[in-house]
């Protein structure tokens, strides 16, 4: 076990662990889910009445979630990974530094919490708690190389740490912050959008008689018989109508 060969991942995993137990805690919610790996393979040297391309949906177990705690590596990486995004957070708020911190703020509804009561987040230059985490305040940080405001975080701590004072002030900051998360969210509905077009070319080149094994995730708006279900096969989460009664994780 990790605990004769890799004592340190011991340490970790029990770290990732009691972190996690901390932002439940503190509101922190997650849902069970899968996500898919779609390929899809084209072809020019076809004839005009065979498919361009072939598709394949996988489900992506290395991507699961889960509604309790995963003793997994994933799970180490994502909470350590969370916890760089807090520990920036607080740094920036008890030195008064801009930074763009990610606010998430819970929707008010009496209903039990569902996916559609999760509201988007969205970047202050102010530190303020994130209710999806469970946190007081976080900050991405942890991915320099891809994401712009994590790089932007980098230059703005170590400016201040080398005794110069913030390299951005707070406007300058939010203008930045937000031009690049808005170029992040229109590459991923770009990219969405990609892969419902792939999935609706494999559903197309399936039986339409087939059943498919799948589990209620949450309403999406339940006065109108709209809910997310999953597809447990392919790991794909979809909107249906559902016209009977049914309870988060039931089949």
């Amino acid at each position: 076990g990790c605990e004769s060969e890799e004592p340190e991942l011991s340490y970790l995993a029990a770290a990732a662990k009691a972190r996690w137990a901390y932002r439940k805690a503190n509101g922190a919610h997650t849902f069970a889910s899968f996500s898919p790996k779609i390929r899809a393979t084209i072809f020019d040297d076809r004839e005009e009445d065979e498919e361009g391309a072939d598709v394949l949906i996988e489900r992506n177990d290395a991507q699961q979630q889960t509604a309790e705690y995963k003793h997994s590596g994933q799970s180490i990486v994502s909470e350590m990974m969370i916890l760089a995004g807090e520990v920036g957070a607080l740094w920036g708020k008890d030195n008064g530094v801009a930074l763009p911190y990610r606010v998430h703020y819970m929707a008010q509804s009496e209903e039990p919490l569902q996916l559609s009561s999760l509201s988007r987040a969205v970047i202050s230059t102010k530190p303020t708690p994130h209710a999806g985490l469970g946190l007081p305040g976080y900050t991405q940080m942890s991915s320099p190389i891809r994401r712009f405001n994590d790089i932007v975080v980098h230059l703005q701590m170590k400016n201040v740490l080398r005794g110069e004072g913030p390299l951005f002030g707070p406007d300058e900051m939010k203008e930045m912050a937000e031009a690049a998360y808005f170029v992040e969210r229109e590459i991923k509905e770009i990219q969405m959008s990609c892969e419902q077009y792939w999935i609706a070319e494999y559903f197309k080149r399936h039986p339409g008689d087939k059943l498919w094994d799948a589990t209620f995730l949450s309403w999406r708006v339940a006065d109108q018989g709209l809910g997310y279900v999953q597809i447990d096969e392919l790991g794909l989460r979809v909107n249906l109508e559902i016209n009977t009664p049914i309870s988060p994780g039931e089949k």
